[in-house]
């Protein structure tokens, strides 16, 4: 987690993400306050988190309805034909592999 504080210590924005410590990591939220928005701070957030954290070298993952522009700015792009996804209702009722 990497988080963005005002001068007086208060948070007002923070990016969180989870990996498995090796090679993979998921972008799982960036968010700015309301009232501090405009300010790059995203950008920022988001610089720190996969340019300059532990998973700097690692392959990234996001999901995300907005803020494309600025994700693709640090090399995320629409995934390749290798990609599979299991939406959370899929049930496929065998229970067995």
């Amino acid at each position: 987690m990497v988080g963005c504080y005002d001068p007086h210590g208060e948070t007002v924005g923070f990016a969180r993400a989870f990996s498995d410590g090796v090679a993979m990591a998921y972008l799982a939220d960036v968010y700015i306050e309301t009232a501090h928005r405009g300010r790059a701070l995203g950008r920022g957030l988001v610089h720190e988190m996969i340019d300059n954290g532990p998973g700097k070298n690692f392959k990234w993952m996001l999901h995300t309805d907005d803020a494309h522009e600025l994700y693709r700015d640090f090399g995320f792009a629409e995934p390749n034909a290798r990609y599979l996804e299991r939406q959370p209702s899929y049930h496929s009722g065998s229970g067995s592999v």
